[in-house]
């Protein structure tokens, strides 16, 4: 990677900067509030820490220069002050915050800014981070973001769930860690797990509106980007660490987690993690599904040299996960499958600040990923045999200019990104071995006038799927595609006052069609289905309408949106109904429709005081097939969250209900599932355990038991969702 370190800055004698925060109407230190230390000259230079429990704090080796303190605290109006090192300390700084009253549900503060009210919206307001995120976490992605508005989850048991939005899943997901896509088979097949560690997850974001086409080609699904910063982009004054741990009783599952950032020296730091995750069979209120137990090690290394306007960085990353899909029953293995997934990830990094009067950044991610996966039938002996392996090796590379505000816009992004995808199969799998490349080229850009604020983004995608063997078979001719597209997104927010706005987005998608959606032909035991590509699908396209409102006040926060997709073109795999005679599996046959996805979602929360408030959520799918006059297939239904929370700084108690109605409107072939009221109750608790910010969650899912079904599951025809479960995670910031 070239690199162009271009810095007079020079780090030489360093000095300490420290003092007290106290409340000004109670005059006493306050502990647990959040400092950020920010040279004025390089943003780049940001470290942070927490008073102790009188209030105070101190920096160490901080260099000669200008420098912002930010000061958070939940309930306290925040503070900034301005300050200058020359030659000496700076010591016994008296800091006062004014008490607001309201709480937060955070103590792990994300430095981003929200640039606009339209970033708020479409970033900020779908992100778990801190407490939220400790609160939620589970055993897998689609589990942690299951609460999520218009989230739902695909399953096949507990270890492939994948999330699903506003009725979108597959490739319309897009999977990034660290802003780099996720490479693995998930997306393919509902029996594919996702290749990633959540537990050991500083943040978790879903990004929707033009920003998406930073990413992705398809505006009308969304990217969900798992922050582990494993390249370490900030310079610290000494070495921080977590530990954690995580225990599920619905299948006995525990999670270990632990992980650390050091300083080598002052240009030159380090971070590592490990986790490590083991669950059995998981058990409904009835029974046990054998074959759902899943085993998972993840591991990280990373360092980076780091000078006020320049970084640059490497990390690897690998994982290993096994675990089971159930059989035993019609269109399943009579003794279930296993699969073993092993993978590993080198990323290169540079990030550079030339702070030009055009270009204000400059970052540039190299990586390497390869992924092979191996599904094994197991036989009546007790051995095994390989069913199918999934072989990819993939290399990927963006480059992304962030612009330097201007008299026109006021954000902006333009950037360019390449990959190369190598996909080969084993087993019992017919598909030839592909060769995927993809060019494409994006911006997004940002303005406002008056009380109108506007985003655009495009993105130019060109894709060349070329299979290692040419040949006519029974699904067609299978030979070289190539595919260009442009996909558009526009979205407007207007200010009626200060508390109510009102937006629209507007976008115009295009997604190519996958190497496995032209070019499947084979069994897939693991997924119950006999699968059939399409070698002459087109890229899929489509027009996406969406109105929606934000309201604030002291006591009352509402969202609301009504959004329409009209396709002209739609790929999806659906049921023929015919049965493959050789292995006794339904076909499912890839196609392209016509289609209409249209929906609403919703969410409140209402603070009857300081400490106590009611958050509800519902959204709705619709999806129509307009090519057969038949409803989309795996539609999740109408599907309403209520969670009445106690809360103060420290302490949360709460109880949160799931209401689903039937679904109903069903493609051909497909099963009816009928609706359900599902409890929950939690409780979490923040402390300084031993110098560090501890928190401890504990919650109890289902807790009457209930028999339910979830429609977006394979296996839901044998078995019902998880029944009463205790979750508890703990988290410690050393």
């Amino acid at each position: 990677m070239l690199l162009i370190l271009n810095s007079n800055f020079v780090i030489s004698k360093t000095y300490e900067i420290s003092g007290i925060v106290s409340d000004n109407d109670q005059q006493g230190g306050i502990e647990k509030v959040f400092i950020d230390l920010t040279h004025l000259n390089d943003s780049l230079f940001s470290i942070n820490a927490l008073t102790n429990d009188v209030g105070y704090f101190k920096f160490s080796k901080i260099p000669i220069g200008k420098y912002r303190l930010h000061f958070k605290r939940f309930g306290y109006v925040e503070e900034v002050k301005t300050i200058e090192i020359i030659d000496k300390d700076i010591k016994q700084i008296n800091i006062k915050l004014n008490s607001t009253g309201m709480q937060s549900a955070a103590i792990i503060v994300s430095k981003d800014k929200v640039e606009s009210k339209l970033t708020e919206i479409n970033e900020h307001d779908h992100r778990l981070e801190g407490k939220k995120l400790q609160l939620e976490l589970s055993q897998t992605l689609a589990s942690t973001l299951k609460n999520e508005t218009g989230i739902s989850v695909r399953s096949m048991g507990p270890a492939p769930a994948r999330p699903v939005i506003r009725g979108l899943g597959g490739n319309r997901i897009q999977i990034n860690e660290d802003s780099s896509p996720l490479i693995d088979m998930s997306a393919s097949s509902p029996d594919h797990a996702v290749s990633s560690d959540v537990f050991s997850a500083e943040q978790i974001e879903v990004i929707r509106g033009p920003k998406v086409l930073l990413n992705s080609p398809t505006t009308i699904g969304g990217v969900i980007n798992i922050v582990r910063n494993d390249i370490p982009n900030k310079f610290i004054s000494k070495s921080n660490g977590y530990v954690g741990y995580g225990y599920e009783s619905a299948n006995t599952g525990n999670s270990l987690a632990s992980g650390i950032e050091v300083p080598v020296d002052s240009n030159i730091f380090a971070k590592a993690g490990i986790s490590y995750k083991k669950a059995n069979d998981v058990q409904s209120p009835d029974s046990i599904l054998k074959n759902t137990a899943l085993n998972n090690l993840h591991f990280n290394l990373g360092t980076s040299y780091i000078l006020p306007n320049s970084v640059a960085g490497i990390s690897f990353s690998g994982m290993t996960s096994d675990y089971g899909i159930p059989g035993g029953f019609i269109g399943s293995h009579p003794r279930g499958v296993n699969i073993s997934q092993e993978k590993n990830s080198l990323v290169a990094k540079s990030i550079l600040h030339p702070h030009g009067e055009v270009i204000d950044d400059i970052n540039i991610i190299l990586s390497r990923n390869y992924y092979f996966h191996t599904e094994y039938e197991n036989l009546s002996n007790g051995q095994k045999s390989i069913g199918a392996q999934f072989n990819i090796l993939n290399y990927a590379g963006n480059i992304d200019f962030i612009q330097h505000e201007n008299s026109i816009f006021k954000n902006g992004t333009f950037g360019a990104s390449f990959s190369s995808r190598d996909l080969r199969y084993g087993g019992f799998v017919f598909t030839p071995a592909t060769n995927s490349k993809n060019i494409a080229l994006y911006t997004t850009q940002e303005t406002s006038f008056d009380n109108l604020e506007l985003q655009i983004g495009a993105r130019a995608n060109y894709d060349n799927i070329n299979p290692e063997t040419v040949k006519t078979s029974k699904i067609g001719n299978i030979r070289e595609r190539e595919f260009a597209q442009v996909s558009i997104a526009v979205s407007g927010l207007f200010k009626l006052s200060e508390s109510f706005f009102i937006g629209t987005n507007l976008s115009r998608t295009s997604r190519p069609p996958t190497a496995e959606e032209l070019f499947s032909e084979g069994p897939h035991l693991a997924a119950y289905s006999y699968e059939l590509g399409n070698p002459e699908l087109k890229s899929e396209t489509g027009l996406g309408y969406e109105i929606f409102s934000n309201f604030s006040s002291d006591n009352l926060d509402l969202a609301s949106s009504v959004f329409y997709y009209d396709m002209d073109y739609f790929i999806t795999p659906r049921n023929s109904g015919k049965i493959n005679v050789a292995t006794i599996l339904p076909e499912f046959i890839t196609t392209g429709v016509k289609a209409v996805i249209t929906g609403v979602e919703a969410k409140a929360n209402l603070k009857f005081n300081s400490t106590l408030a009611l958050f509800s959520s519902l959204s709705y799918n619709y999806g129509q097939n307009k090519s057969d006059n038949m409803p989309l297939p795996m539609m999740p239904p109408f599907k309403a969250i209520l969670d009445l929370k106690y809360r103060t700084d420290d302490f949360a108690l709460g109880m949160k209900s799931e209401i689903v109605s039937a679904q109903i409107r069903l493609d051909q072939f497909e099963q009816e599932t009928k609706g359900y009221y599902i409890q929950g109750i939690y409780t979490q608790y923040q402390t300084n355990l031993l110098s560090s910010v501890s928190t401890f969650s504990l919650s109890i899912e289902n807790i009457f038991n209930t028999i339910y079904r979830n429609h977006l599951s394979r296996i839901k025809s044998i078995f019902p969702e998880p029944g009463r479960s205790i979750r508890f995670n703990f988290k410690a910031y050393l």
